[in-house]
């Protein structure tokens, strides 16, 4: 999520599969519900607040809490390289996609620029 500060969550996983649970507060104090499943890592589905996500449409969720309701851009891109959380902000350099998002949900300072 963009502006991690304010998510808590949880995640399970075996050899059945994974679940994962959670909520982001947003600046403006809503509160972001997250929820999925998958049991191969590649299917299953996502719901981020209210909408479900399917895994197979890319496994990549960046979302902007700047608007109600959230912003998500679900992208297709291999996350078992990545050993860091901020790690998608060092691959934004790199990938136009991700790029664009990050750039168009920066946050603006207080005189709107």
């Amino acid at each position: 999520m963009l502006g991690t500060s304010g998510a808590v969550g949880r995640g399970e996983g075996s050899s059945r599969g994974a679940f994962y649970q959670g909520s982001h507060r947003a600046n403006d104090g809503r509160r972001i519900e997250f929820h999925g499943e998958t049991t191969d890592g590649k299917t299953g589905t996502l719901n981020i607040a209210g909408v479900d996500y399917d895994f197979a449409e890319g496994s990549l969720f960046l979302i902007s809490t700047q608007q109600d309701p959230p912003e998500v851009a679900q992208i297709s891109f291999d996350l078992s390289g990545l050993q860091k959380v901020d790690a998608v902000k060092e691959v934004a350099k790199s990938n136009p996609e991700i790029r664009s998002f990050f750039e168009k949900h920066k946050k603006r300072d207080t005189n709107g620029k």
